[in-house]
């Protein structure tokens, strides 16, 4: 995967880098659906979602340095019409509506999860992720899968 792309992601949307020891070193393991990655000194959860042996969309989480609470980064594919806004809804709860930015390789959209975030995420079934893949095209709803996100999340503390 383009570790380099979205640890400079992940870095520029939380402010700065990720102390290493502040994740320890996660690089390879497993958390259900979520793999812990690092590189350099940046560390986080991430969970990819294919079609086709492509990536669709790849899903960040990790923390910024001195923050309370970790920081969530939707990569979606070249093209997404970000300015009608992301959602993402857990379960029947209320959907968070964010927006982001897109360069010619891919979008980026994310926003601070919160701790009533948070809490629907680790006592969550199931969470999608609705986005316009393009102008004039209908809203595209992409699964996000929750399984192994509480411990994925803890082993960014």
């Amino acid at each position: 995967m383009r570790l380099g792309i979205i640890t400079l992601v992940l870095a520029g949307l939380l402010g700065g880098a990720l102390p290493a020891q502040a994740a320890g070193n996660i690089q390879g393991m497993r958390f259900g659906d979520w793999g812990g990655n690092c590189d350099g000194q940046v560390c986080f959860v991430q969970q990819v979602l294919s079609q086709d042996d492509k990536p669709l969309m790849v899903t960040v989480i990790g923390y910024a340095p001195g923050k309370p609470v970790p920081t969530i980064i939707f990569e979606l594919p070249a093209g997404s019409y970000i300015k009608a806004g992301v959602q993402l809804q857990v379960d029947n709860n209320p959907s968070v509506k964010f927006t982001g930015s897109c360069d010619k390789d891919y979008c980026r959209a994310g926003f601070a999860l919160d701790e009533p975030m948070l809490q629907q995420f680790r006592k969550g079934s199931k969470a999608s992720v609705t986005f316009t893949p393009a102008p004039k095209k209908k809203p595209l709803a992409l699964p996000l899968s929750l399984n192994g996100i509480g411990k994925a999340l803890d082993s960014l503390r």
